[in-house]
């Protein structure tokens, strides 16, 4: 059985108005992006990035191991070509400390500029690991306390009583969405002082990129430095990474222009287009980076490359709470399949012209990260065949099965749902919205989780329940449900 049978997904929910940053599906819709990509190898790399050490923890690399990367580069190949992508890159770490990056492909379509290992790729939501790791590494600096109010680094907001732990892991109730917009996070606080909670902080996990946005504004405001400037002090600078959230610096360097086929966007996306040079993207993913970066931040997790403090790295190993996927938990920016043996630490991002996924095995000294210029590409084919290569995965007990009878009753969302009766007919169940006049049978997809149809669109929903206790909560990116007493 695959991971994906066993853990589920995390869907990212297409938001126009930000731009669709989000977590990247775990199976991307294919699209027809244009004319292939124009190979490029660039050779194999080895021991990059600078004070590398060889890991604590973890198998060394297999025997065969260039044999086992050539096949996995020649799938890369063949992916990238067949979704007509215009190039990528794909990253394996290996015993810790030995990287094999493959380049493929051109900076722009209808170009002649290569793809390199030094190319900058737009890292939309995996830039929540760099966020996740600044407010760590400010709490230890003693500049902030993660589990105070947000209030007391921005004070007179109505989602003050919010903690900066629980925004940086998804529970603080904040909406998927600002009710209204600002290109700086100090205009975007300013404006948005009075948006209500989606729900009680620590009540539900539901993924949230403003949360993060307001994490950013916070820790700026403690520490009275801008958010990027933050995160070169004290992640980027200490890790030797060349990552920027500078756009002109980008623009000025090898960067990769991103691709969509999507009519809402421009099919060639430039840097400094649409939300990308913003403030308020930043936290939520506003991070440039390259295969080299990406390997180096793979080996910091892996504790083969010095840096950050060990510590704070450990901390994003360990969930702080669990998700809406079985077997999967989440930390300061980070996911983490502990349902799986060894656990796997990831997170991936989708935005306009752009799809990245970053992978670290610790216990297996192993990691992987896949970065394409285009909105559309099946990334976990290729994160999973090089995992079945390098690493061996087994699953922690099975899936949990479907108890339909725990999910019926009464719910009341005051933001968007309004009403919600679940009932039960055998297996079947449907959801009736009674305040917008709407009724959907709900169709299962993986433990807690299934799709409605809700205002002329599939959604998913998932019920939060503790154990075998009832359903507590429906969440979704739509909307947050509470069970009514």
């Amino acid at each position: 059985m695959t991971r994906l049978a066993l853990l589920g997904l995390v869907v990212g929910l297409s938001l126009p108005a930000l731009g669709c940053d989000a977590p990247a599906p775990t199976r991307p819709p294919a699209g027809d992006a244009g004319p292939g990509p124009t190979p490029t190898p660039p050779g194999p790399r080895v021991d990059a990035g600078p004070g590398v050490q060889p890991p604590p923890t973890g198998a060394p690399c297999p025997a065969d191991a260039q044999a086992r990367f050539d096949a996995l580069a020649a799938s890369f190949r063949t992916a990238l070509a067949a979704e007509s992508v215009p190039g990528g890159v794909l990253v394996v770490v290996c015993g810790g400390s030995t990287v094999r990056i493959e380049a493929v492909g051109v900076r722009r379509r209808g170009g002649a500029e290569p793809i390199t290992a030094q190319t900058r790729f737009q890292l939309a939501s995996s830039t929540k690991m760099f966020t996740g790791v600044l407010g760590l590494a400010l709490e230890r600096a003693g500049t902030v306390d993660l589990s105070a109010p947000v209030s007391t680094y921005l004070p007179g907001t109505a989602w003050g009583d919010a903690t900066l732990e629980q925004l940086l892991a998804h529970t603080a109730g904040y909406p998927p969405d600002f009710d209204v917009h600002d290109d700086t996070l100090e205009g975007l606080v300013e404006r948005n002082r009075s948006q209500a909670l989606w729900s009680r902080p620590g009540a539900v996990w539901n993924y949230s990129n403003p949360g993060f946005s307001v994490a950013g504004a916070a820790l700026a405001r403690a520490a009275g430095r801008p958010f990027p400037e933050l995160v070169q002090t004290h992640v980027l600078g200490p890790a030797g990474l060349s990552a920027t959230f500078d756009v002109t610096a980008v623009m000025a360097g090898d960067y990769a222009a991103g691709h969509d086929t999507d009519p809402r966007f421009p099919p060639v996306i430039e840097p400094n287009g649409a939300y990308f040079h913003t403030g308020y993207y930043g936290p939520m993913g506003g991070l440039w980076g390259s295969a080299e970066d990406v390997a180096r931040w793979i080996q910091i997790h892996l504790g083969a490359a010095s840096g950050l403090d060990p510590a704070i790295v450990a901390r994003t190993h360990a969930p702080v709470t669990r998700t809406t996927s079985p077997g999967r938990g989440y930390a300061y920016g980070h996911f983490v399949d502990d349902g799986l043996s060894p656990a796997i630490v990831h997170h991936g991002g989708s935005t306009p012209g752009y799809l990245t996924q970053i992978e670290a095995i610790p216990e297996a000294g192993f990691g992987v990260a896949v970065l394409v210029n285009a909105g559309s590409f099946d990334l976990d084919t290729i994160t999973y065949e090089a995992e079945e290569a390098f690493a061996s995965i087994t699953t922690i007990g099975p899936a949990p099965e479907p108890a339909p009878d725990l999910y019926v009753g009464s719910y009341v969302d005051p933001q968007s749902f309004g009403r919600v009766e679940i009932t039960a007919s055998g297996a079947q169940l449907t959801a009736r919205f009674r305040d917008r006049g709407e009724q959907s049978p709900l169709t299962h997809q993986y433990a807690d989780s299934y799709t409605a149809t809700y205002q002329g669109e599939e959604i998913d929903l998932s019920f939060w329940r503790q154990g075998s206790s009832p359903a507590t909560h429906i969440v979704s990116l739509w909307g947050v449900a509470e069970r009514a007493p």
